[in-house]
């Protein structure tokens, strides 16, 4: 009978044991949780004050970028030439949002002519050039592209037109517009295998990132001249 009785305080004494010890990983769990929860919160309020300082910089900003300006057409006898072309302003997102106003090309007037007067030039639109992924807040880690498109199976082709073409460190491949790739000789299928690449290193190393839109307003004028106004809107999305 006392062995039995032992046995069973035995077998008592085990399973408090364990409720003890489920009791000390829920804790721990819990405060894992916690500390993740507060971690997450803090950075997602830097990237909010970071953003509110940006909406005030560009609410503050009055400084102002225009395209060029087309020569004159020549002056003819009979036929004026026609004015030259007036090239828009390229920007990036980032680019373009330390200007108040973006306004494109203005069309070269035209030439004089005796008998017609030449037509007066184009005026380019501006042109804001989106980057492959969203805009990143935080440090890119320190990576080559050389282990950036091994990692992530891009191919050596690839790679080298990326090196080539000054490309050293990913995060250089974070900030590249389809322009960009586009002139150092990526084709449009490596643009889409570059996209699919920065998309899931951006997935993998960074809680959010900071999703900048915007619309541009056209006018239209004389010599076929456009000016752009550019409106932003900074959204925060976090990646859960």
């Amino acid at each position: 009978m006392s062995w039995f009785f032992g046995s069973a305080n035995a077998q008592n004494q085990a399973n408090d044991d364990y409720k003890l010890h489920l009791a000390e990983i829920d804790h721990q769990h819990k405060e894992r949780l916690a500390e993740a929860e507060n971690a997450t919160k803090q950075r997602i309020a830097e990237a909010e004050n970071a953003t509110k300082l940006r909406l005030a910089e560009i609410c503050s900003n009055e400084k102002e970028i225009a395209g060029g300006i087309g020569g004159k057409g020549g002056k003819s006898l009979k036929l004026g030439g026609d004015g030259g072309f007036g090239q828009g302003t390229r920007l990036t997102i980032e680019e373009a949002m330390r200007y108040r106003r973006i306004t494109g090309g203005i069309g070269g007037e035209g030439g004089e002519g005796d008998h017609q007067g030449g037509n007066g030039g184009v005026g380019g639109r501006p042109m804001f050039e989106k980057p492959l992924v969203s805009p990143v807040h935080g440090e890119v880690p320190n990576l080559t592209t050389a282990g950036f498109c091994k990692q992530y199976r891009l191919s050596a082709h690839i790679c080298k037109l990326l090196e080539n073409g000054g490309f050293e460190t990913a995060e250089g491949l974070v900030n590249v517009t389809t322009t960009g790739a586009a002139e150092v000789g990526l084709k449009p299928g490596h643009i889409a295998e570059l996209t699919r690449a920065l998309k899931k290193f951006v997935a993998e190393k960074y809680l959010f990132v900071l999703v900048q839109t915007f619309s541009v307003e056209y006018i239209s004028g004389q010599n076929a001249t456009d000016s752009g106004v550019a409106i932003w809107n900074l959204n925060l999305f976090p990646m859960f």
